[in-house]
């Protein structure tokens, strides 16, 4: 159903939409002949003329972002939707600092709905109460998970799947039908992610179990019938689903070269490719939700492609981290 209350907010989104970077700019951005061209193309689309500029400048653009869309929202639901997955991207962020000691602040994300300093509190002083439960919970998951295992894969299998989780239940309570439908295509995704994951790292059963979502439309039996099985026996069992391209182009991939950067490019691509539908929205939420998506992907794109360039990483490496670059 159409909602007459985000007739401004949708006039707003749709003006900003026009502004967002094609995928012809990223390339010209990946293929410049050095680092003066450049900058001076990202000087020209106003994000910086040095490394240090753009990386504050991309920070600057989140928060505004971010920012924005609170502002626009009218239900709290919404903004809880829409900040989301910048408060476990910050769990996830600190909560490797806490294992894996290092400078992480210029990772953070600010406008979530929690604070990084009170997430960092709690997570060095074990005071977990301090945090909403939902989010208290996932970190608890996740250090029990990395006790077990030492490997930092872990923790992103489990924050992925909480998040997930979360998002499932926001959206339900929420009750509109696009933010049920991508929360599915969440789990779908997160599941066929941490199916490879266990694969990878030789986990059993029980471990892939306490890593599925529920409410995708792949059922859980579904991955878990395949454990320990060869990865061509899963892939062929999901040939007349939606997914069957994605996983089949992956999978050829990691069989080889033995990596599943092929298959996350393809996961990140496709709730881009979801979100499209939102464009057909004339009044309600759906494309604050997906101007969102698409300007996150944006930033992160430019970000890869700045610090690819900036460590003498191939050309062909960087894009193949790029979604629909390659």
């Amino acid at each position: 159903m159409e909602d007459c209350r985000y007739a401004y907010a949708v006039a707003r989104i749709r003006a900003l939409e026009t502004r967002l970077l094609t995928l012809q700019d990223m390339r010209e951005f990946l293929e410049a002949v050095d680092e003066e061209s450049l900058f001076r193309m990202l000087r020209a689309a106003a994000y910086g003329s040095a490394k240090e500029a753009v990386e504050e400048k991309l920070s600057d653009e989140s928060a505004e972002t971010i920012s924005l869309l609170k502002e626009l929202s009218l239900d709290a639901e919404l903004t809880q939707l829409l900040t989301l997955k910048y408060d476990f991207h910050n769990l996830r962020v600190l909560l490797k600092a806490k294992h894996f000691p290092r400078e992480v602040e210029f990772l953070l994300v600010t406008g979530g709905s929690l604070d990084a300093e009170k997430i960092k509190y709690a997570l060095t002083e074990g005071k977990m109460h301090h945090l909403p439960a939902a989010f208290a919970e996932a970190i608890e998951k996740a250090e029990a998970g990395f006790e077990k295992s030492a490997d930092a894969g872990t923790i992103d299998a489990i924050l992925d799947r909480e998040f997930g989780d979360v998002f499932y239940r926001c959206s339900l309570g929420y009750g509109h039908e696009f933010f049920v439908r991508f929360a599915a295509v969440l789990a779908d995704l997160s599941n066929i992610k941490n199916f490879f994951r266990v694969h990878n790292l030789g986990g059993d059963r029980e471990f892939l179990e306490s890593l599925l979502l529920g409410n995708g439309t792949l059922e859980e039996g579904l991955f878990l019938s395949y454990t320990g099985h060869p990865v061509e026996e899963f892939v062929s069992r999901l040939k007349f689903s939606d997914y069957f391209d994605l996983v089949e182009e992956g999978a050829d991939y990691w069989k080889e070269r033995g990596s599943v950067v092929r298959l996350e490019r393809l996961i990140d691509e496709y709730p881009l490719n979801f979100i499209r539908s939102a464009q057909y929205v004339v009044f309600g939420p759906e494309p604050l939700f997906a101007y969102g998506v698409a300007k996150d992907n944006e930033l992160k794109s430019i970000r890869a492609i700045v610090r690819g360039r900036m460590d003498n990483v191939p050309v062909d490496m960087v894009r193949e981290r790029i979604p629909f670059l390659s």
